[in-house]
C-alpha cells in the first residue's frame, strides 16, 4: 500500500526534488567537516566514514520486495484467509 499511495501522492518529480536537496545537505557537511579546525584528524574521519554510509530512504522504494511478489490475494477470500495465506509465503 505504501508504494502505491507514495507514487499517488509524493510522485517521481518529487521524490527526485527531495533526494537532490538532501544531496546538497550531505555536501554541505562533508565540506564543513573536512575544513573545520576543533575536531582531532581521527574524530574528523570517524564522521566523514559515518556520512559516507548514509543510505537515503526517500518516500516510498523504487520497487516492491521481491517478498510481496509472491504473495496472492484473492478477491474470493475474506481479509483473513488473505492475511493467514501472506504468512505462509
Amino acid at each position: 500500500i505504501g508504494l502505491y499511495y507514495g507514487q499517488t501522492y509524493f510522485g517521481p518529480e518529487a521524490k527526485a526534488d527531495v533526494e537532490q536537496m538532501i544531496r546538497k545537505i550531505l555536501a554541505t557537511y562533508k565540506a564543513r567537516l573536512q575544513t573545520n579546525d576543533w575536531l582531532t584528524s581521527s574524530t574528523q574521519k570517524q564522521a566523514l566514514k559515518k556520512l559516507d554510509a548514509i543510505t537515503l530512504k526517500i518516500g516510498y522504494p523504487d520497487k516492491l520486495s521481491d517478498l510481496y511478489d509472491q504473495i496472492q490475494v484473492s478477491s474470493e477470500k475474506s481479509l483473513y484467509e488473505n492475511i493467514i495465506a501472506a504468512n505462509q509465503t
